[in-house]
């Protein structure tokens, strides 16, 4: 009885373990885990020149990044191309510009409301809500070597 046990243990053990290990999701050659992404887009206006929205996906259950004033983080349920965040939280200094405010208030907003993504046909990452309709739109942020 105590042999079983202990297998039972360790087999558990492991299960936890490749869990935490698998990447964060993958479409096609999408891999989540690990990317930064810069918006372009947030409901469909181009963002600011100056001012950068940023999503990273740091771990296999949390994003971080810049609103555009404001550092963010929180946690991510990614499955297949389905994709949660939230509750996300954020630093609240003050911008000295009113555009990158109003750009941060829209990309936070946006990004509690996806339900999945894609990739477009210039490997972009489409963020989309749950009814179907695209809120952000991110490209990607090569790391630096």
């Amino acid at each position: 009885m105590r042999v079983l046990q202990l297998l039972i243990l360790m087999l558990a053990t492991a299960c936890a373990q490749t869990e935490r290990e698998e990447p964060l999701a993958t479409t096609g050659t999408l891999q989540l885990g690990g990317t930064k992404w810069q918006a372009e887009a947030i409901d469909g206006q181009q963002v600011g020149g100056s001012v950068q929205s940023t999503l990273e996906f740091v771990a296999s259950d949390k994003v971080a990044g810049r609103g555009g004033c404001n550092q963010f983080g929180g946690p991510a349920l990614v499955s297949g191309n389905t994709v949660r965040f939230g509750p996300l939280f954020s630093t609240k200094m003050a911008c000295a510009e009113n555009a990158a405010m109003d750009q941060e208030s829209r990309y936070l907003k946006a990004l509690e409301s996806i339900g999945s993504f894609r990739l477009d046909e210039q490997g972009r990452l489409v963020l989309v809500d749950e009814a179907g309709a695209e809120r952000v739109r991110l490209a990607k942020v090569e790391a630096k070597p």
